[in-house]
Protein backbone atom coordinates (compact mmCIF):
# COMPACT_ATOMS: atom_id res chain seq x y z
CA UNK A 1 0.00 0.00 0.00
CA UNK A 2 2.90 2.40 0.70
CA UNK A 3 4.29 1.90 -2.83
CA UNK A 4 0.83 2.48 -4.29
CA UNK A 5 0.48 5.72 -2.31
CA UNK A 6 3.86 6.90 -3.55
CA UNK A 7 2.86 6.17 -7.16
CA UNK A 8 -0.43 7.99 -6.65
CA UNK A 9 1.40 10.98 -5.15
CA UNK A 10 3.82 11.13 -8.11
CA UNK A 11 0.96 11.02 -10.59
CA UNK A 12 -0.90 13.68 -8.65
CA UNK A 13 2.16 15.96 -8.62
CA UNK A 14 2.55 15.60 -12.36
CA UNK A 15 -1.07 16.57 -12.91
CA UNK A 16 -0.92 19.42 -10.43
CA UNK A 17 2.03 21.07 -12.23
CA UNK A 18 -0.17 21.78 -15.23
CA UNK A 19 -2.98 23.51 -13.35
CA UNK A 20 -3.27 25.87 -10.41
CA UNK A 21 -5.50 24.88 -7.46
CA UNK A 22 -7.44 28.16 -7.53
CA UNK A 23 -8.27 27.68 -11.20
CA UNK A 24 -9.38 24.13 -10.51
CA UNK A 25 -11.67 25.29 -7.74
CA UNK A 26 -13.25 27.79 -10.07
CA UNK A 27 -13.99 24.89 -12.43
CA UNK A 28 -15.39 22.73 -9.62
CA UNK A 29 -18.93 23.65 -10.62
CA UNK A 30 -18.90 20.65 -12.99
CA UNK A 31 -20.65 17.88 -11.00
CA UNK A 32 -19.34 15.05 -13.15
CA UNK A 33 -17.23 12.36 -11.52
CA UNK A 34 -14.19 13.02 -13.70
CA UNK A 35 -14.16 16.74 -12.95
CA UNK A 36 -14.56 16.20 -9.21
CA UNK A 37 -11.83 13.58 -9.19
CA UNK A 38 -9.49 15.87 -11.13
CA UNK A 39 -9.92 18.69 -8.63
CA UNK A 40 -9.49 16.24 -5.73
CA UNK A 41 -6.30 14.88 -7.31
CA UNK A 42 -4.91 18.40 -7.68
CA UNK A 43 -5.75 19.22 -4.04
CA UNK A 44 -4.10 15.99 -2.85
CA UNK A 45 -0.88 16.83 -4.75
CA UNK A 46 -0.81 20.44 -3.58
CA UNK A 47 1.01 19.81 -0.24
CA UNK A 48 3.58 17.56 -1.91
CA UNK A 49 4.25 20.17 -4.58
CA UNK A 50 4.48 23.23 -2.30
CA UNK A 51 5.30 21.86 1.19
CA UNK A 52 7.39 18.89 0.11
CA UNK A 53 5.35 16.25 2.00
CA UNK A 54 2.02 14.53 1.99
CA UNK A 55 -1.02 16.10 3.60
CA UNK A 56 -0.98 13.61 6.48
CA UNK A 57 2.65 14.54 7.29
CA UNK A 58 2.01 18.28 7.68
CA UNK A 59 2.30 19.77 11.15
CA UNK A 60 -1.19 20.06 12.63
CA UNK A 61 -1.80 22.81 15.17
CA UNK A 62 -4.34 25.54 15.87
CA UNK A 63 -2.86 27.75 13.14
CA UNK A 64 -2.74 25.17 10.33
CA UNK A 65 -5.94 23.29 11.21
CA UNK A 66 -8.23 25.32 8.95
CA UNK A 67 -6.06 24.96 5.81
CA UNK A 68 -5.31 21.27 6.38
CA UNK A 69 -9.02 20.63 6.92
CA UNK A 70 -9.87 22.46 3.69
CA UNK A 71 -7.25 20.54 1.70
CA UNK A 72 -8.39 17.24 3.21
CA UNK A 73 -12.00 17.86 2.15
CA UNK A 74 -10.89 19.01 -1.32
CA UNK A 75 -8.66 15.92 -1.74
CA UNK A 76 -11.51 13.54 -0.99
CA UNK A 77 -12.41 11.44 -4.03
CA UNK A 78 -9.03 11.80 -5.75
CA UNK A 79 -8.12 9.45 -8.59
CA UNK A 80 -6.38 6.24 -7.51
CA UNK A 81 -4.75 3.34 -9.28
CA UNK A 82 -6.77 0.34 -10.38
CA UNK A 83 -5.31 -1.76 -7.58
CA UNK A 84 -6.23 0.83 -4.97
CA UNK A 85 -9.70 1.22 -6.47
CA UNK A 86 -10.17 -2.56 -6.35
CA UNK A 87 -8.98 -2.62 -2.72
CA UNK A 88 -11.47 0.10 -1.80
CA UNK A 89 -14.27 -1.69 -3.60
CA UNK A 90 -13.55 -5.04 -1.94
CA UNK A 91 -12.54 -3.94 1.56
CA UNK A 92 -14.70 -0.87 2.00
CA UNK A 93 -18.08 -2.27 1.03
CA UNK A 94 -18.20 -1.32 -2.65
CA UNK A 95 -16.80 2.15 -1.91
CA UNK A 96 -16.59 4.57 -4.82
CA UNK A 97 -15.20 8.08 -5.03
CA UNK A 98 -18.71 9.52 -5.33
CA UNK A 99 -19.64 7.84 -2.04
CA UNK A 100 -17.15 9.96 -0.10
CA UNK A 101 -18.95 12.09 2.51
CA UNK A 102 -16.51 14.97 2.00
CA UNK A 103 -17.17 14.95 -1.74
CA UNK A 104 -20.88 15.18 -0.99
CA UNK A 105 -20.07 18.18 1.22
CA UNK A 106 -18.23 19.81 -1.70
CA UNK A 107 -21.28 19.35 -3.92
CA UNK A 108 -23.92 20.33 -1.37
CA UNK A 109 -22.10 23.24 0.28
CA UNK A 110 -19.31 24.65 -1.93
CA UNK A 111 -19.48 28.04 -0.25
CA UNK A 112 -18.30 26.51 3.04
CA UNK A 113 -14.98 25.39 1.51
CA UNK A 114 -14.40 28.80 -0.09
CA UNK A 115 -15.14 30.35 3.30
CA UNK A 116 -12.45 28.14 4.88
CA UNK A 117 -9.88 29.61 2.47
CA UNK A 118 -10.05 32.99 4.21
CA UNK A 119 -11.81 32.23 7.54
CA UNK A 120 -10.58 30.18 10.48
CA UNK A 121 -12.56 27.09 11.40
CA UNK A 122 -12.95 28.55 14.87
CA UNK A 123 -14.95 31.47 13.44
CA UNK A 124 -17.51 29.26 11.72
CA UNK A 125 -21.02 28.99 13.04
CA UNK A 126 -22.16 25.98 15.06
CA UNK A 127 -24.23 24.67 12.14
CA UNK A 128 -21.23 24.89 9.77
CA UNK A 129 -18.98 23.11 12.28
CA UNK A 130 -21.56 20.36 12.72
CA UNK A 131 -21.80 19.98 8.92
CA UNK A 132 -18.03 19.47 8.67
CA UNK A 133 -18.00 17.04 11.63
CA UNK A 134 -20.84 15.06 10.10
CA UNK A 135 -18.92 14.73 6.83
CA UNK A 136 -15.71 13.67 8.61
CA UNK A 137 -17.60 11.07 10.68
CA UNK A 138 -19.21 9.73 7.51
CA UNK A 139 -15.79 9.38 5.92
CA UNK A 140 -14.42 7.60 8.99
CA UNK A 141 -17.20 5.04 8.76
CA UNK A 142 -16.01 4.05 5.25
CA UNK A 143 -12.48 3.17 6.42
CA UNK A 144 -11.55 -0.49 6.78
CA UNK A 145 -9.98 -0.01 10.21
CA UNK A 146 -13.11 1.75 11.48
CA UNK A 147 -15.42 -0.93 10.07
CA UNK A 148 -13.25 -3.69 11.56
CA UNK A 149 -13.22 -1.89 14.91
CA UNK A 150 -16.99 -1.54 14.86
CA UNK A 151 -17.46 -5.19 13.95
CA UNK A 152 -15.04 -6.29 16.67
CA UNK A 153 -16.78 -4.00 19.15
CA UNK A 154 -20.15 -5.46 18.17
CA UNK A 155 -18.80 -8.97 18.76
CA UNK A 156 -17.37 -7.92 22.12
CA UNK A 157 -20.64 -6.20 23.00
CA UNK A 158 -22.62 -9.31 22.07
CA UNK A 159 -20.33 -11.49 24.17
CA UNK A 160 -20.48 -9.03 27.06
CA UNK A 161 -24.28 -8.99 26.91
CA UNK A 162 -24.33 -12.78 26.97
CA UNK A 163 -22.01 -12.83 29.99
CA UNK A 164 -24.17 -10.18 31.68
CA UNK A 165 -27.31 -12.24 31.07
CA UNK A 166 -25.58 -15.31 32.49
CA UNK A 167 -24.39 -13.37 35.55
CA UNK A 168 -27.88 -11.93 36.02
CA UNK A 169 -29.44 -15.38 35.76
CA UNK A 170 -26.89 -16.72 38.24
CA UNK A 171 -27.66 -13.86 40.63
CA UNK A 172 -31.42 -14.53 40.36
CA UNK A 173 -30.78 -18.23 40.95
CA UNK A 174 -28.77 -17.44 44.07
CA UNK A 175 -31.47 -15.08 45.31
CA UNK A 176 -34.13 -17.78 44.78
CA UNK A 177 -31.96 -20.33 46.57
CA UNK A 178 -31.39 -17.92 49.46
CA UNK A 179 -35.14 -17.24 49.74
CA UNK A 180 -35.90 -20.97 49.63
CA UNK A 181 -33.25 -21.64 52.29
CA UNK A 182 -34.74 -18.90 54.49
CA UNK A 183 -38.23 -20.41 54.19
CA UNK A 184 -36.79 -23.86 54.89
CA UNK A 185 -35.03 -22.59 58.04
CA UNK A 186 -38.26 -21.03 59.28
CA UNK A 187 -40.11 -24.31 58.74
CA UNK A 188 -37.37 -26.22 60.54
CA UNK A 189 -37.47 -23.78 63.47
CA UNK A 190 -41.26 -24.07 63.64
CA UNK A 191 -41.04 -27.88 63.54
CA UNK A 192 -38.38 -27.84 66.23
CA UNK A 193 -40.65 -25.70 68.43
CA UNK A 194 -43.52 -28.09 67.91
CA UNK A 195 -41.27 -31.06 68.68
CA UNK A 196 -40.10 -29.35 71.87
CA UNK A 197 -43.69 -28.78 72.98
CA UNK A 198 -44.56 -32.40 72.21
CA UNK A 199 -41.55 -33.57 74.21
CA UNK A 200 -42.62 -31.46 77.19
CA UNK A 201 -46.15 -32.86 77.04
CA UNK A 202 -44.79 -36.39 76.70
CA UNK A 203 -42.51 -35.93 79.72
CA UNK A 204 -45.40 -34.51 81.72
CA UNK A 205 -47.54 -37.52 80.83
CA UNK A 206 -44.68 -39.83 81.82
CA UNK A 207 -44.40 -38.10 85.20
CA UNK A 208 -48.15 -38.44 85.73
CA UNK A 209 -47.96 -42.10 84.81
CA UNK A 210 -45.07 -42.68 87.25
CA UNK A 211 -47.07 -41.35 90.34
CA UNK A 212 -50.65 -42.69 89.98
CA UNK A 213 -50.84 -44.19 93.59
CA UNK A 214 -49.83 -40.94 95.23
CA UNK A 215 -52.35 -39.03 93.21
CA UNK A 216 -55.13 -41.54 94.07
CA UNK A 217 -54.22 -41.53 97.77
CA UNK A 218 -54.31 -37.76 97.85
CA UNK A 219 -57.70 -37.76 96.24
CA UNK A 220 -58.90 -40.47 98.69
CA UNK A 221 -57.73 -38.47 101.68
CA UNK A 222 -59.49 -35.42 100.36
CA UNK A 223 -62.66 -37.49 99.92
CA UNK A 224 -62.41 -38.88 103.48
CA UNK A 225 -61.87 -35.41 104.86
CA UNK A 226 -64.99 -34.18 103.12
CA UNK A 227 -67.01 -37.19 104.45
CA UNK A 228 -65.67 -36.68 107.97
CA UNK A 229 -66.47 -33.02 107.83
CA UNK A 230 -69.98 -33.81 106.65
CA UNK A 231 -70.42 -36.32 109.53
CA UNK A 232 -69.22 -33.75 112.00
CA UNK A 233 -71.80 -31.25 110.75
CA UNK A 234 -74.48 -33.97 110.92
CA UNK A 235 -73.58 -35.01 114.48
CA UNK A 236 -73.52 -31.40 115.57
CA UNK A 237 -77.00 -30.89 114.22
CA UNK A 238 -78.19 -34.13 115.95
CA UNK A 239 -76.71 -32.96 119.22
CA UNK A 240 -78.53 -29.66 118.90
CA UNK A 241 -81.81 -31.49 118.26
CA UNK A 242 -81.32 -33.80 121.24
CA UNK A 243 -80.43 -30.89 123.43
CA UNK A 244 -83.55 -29.10 122.32
CA UNK A 245 -85.63 -32.19 123.04
CA UNK A 246 -84.02 -32.67 126.45
CA UNK A 247 -84.58 -29.07 127.37
CA UNK A 248 -88.19 -29.23 126.32
CA UNK A 249 -88.77 -32.45 128.35
CA UNK A 250 -87.37 -30.94 131.54
CA UNK A 251 -89.70 -28.00 131.37
CA UNK A 252 -92.74 -30.31 130.93
CA UNK A 253 -91.68 -32.37 133.97
CA UNK A 254 -91.49 -29.29 136.18
CA UNK A 255 -94.91 -28.18 135.07
CA UNK A 256 -96.44 -31.55 136.03
CA UNK A 257 -94.82 -31.33 139.47
CA UNK A 258 -96.28 -27.94 140.12
CA UNK A 259 -99.75 -29.01 139.31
Amino acid sequence: MAEEEEEIAKDQIADAETKDLTEALDEDADPTKSALSAVATLAAAWPQLHQGCNLKNLDLDSCTLSEILRLHILASGADVTSANAKYRYQKRGGFDATDDACMELRLSNPGLLKKLSYTSVYDLSSAEKMTILHALCGKLLTLVSTRDFIEDSVDVLRQTKQEFRELKAEQHRREREAAAAKIRRRKEERLKGQEQKMKEKHEKLKEEQKNPVIEVSVKYVQFLFKVHLSLCYYLAECFDVLLLIYTSGSQIFHLHALF
